[in-house]
């Protein structure tokens, strides 16, 4: 995904570079340095995936914090 695109699909999901970095983990500068250098294969690849559709990340986002939970309490 190249920089401009990056940009992009973030102002179709209402995103700031800044919240882009936090959504994906990482931090906020993180996600101002994809801005300008483009944003790792995985991060593009679900900004493609959701297509602008907030619901969608909402919802990718959500089911990854219950997996990631679901991980930790079955590892006890």
């Amino acid at each position: 995904m190249k920089v401009l695109e990056y940009k992009y699909a973030l102002r179709r999901l209402g995103l700031t570079q800044q919240m882009a970095g936090q959504v994906f983990g990482m931090s906020k500068r993180t996600g101002q340095r994809w801005a300008r250098y483009g944003p790792p294969e995985s991060v593009a690849a679900v900004l493609l995936m959701v297509d602008g559709d907030r619901h969608k990340l909402d919802v990718l986002l959500n089911q990854s914090k219950k997996q990631s939970a679901i991980g930790r309490f079955i590892s006890r």
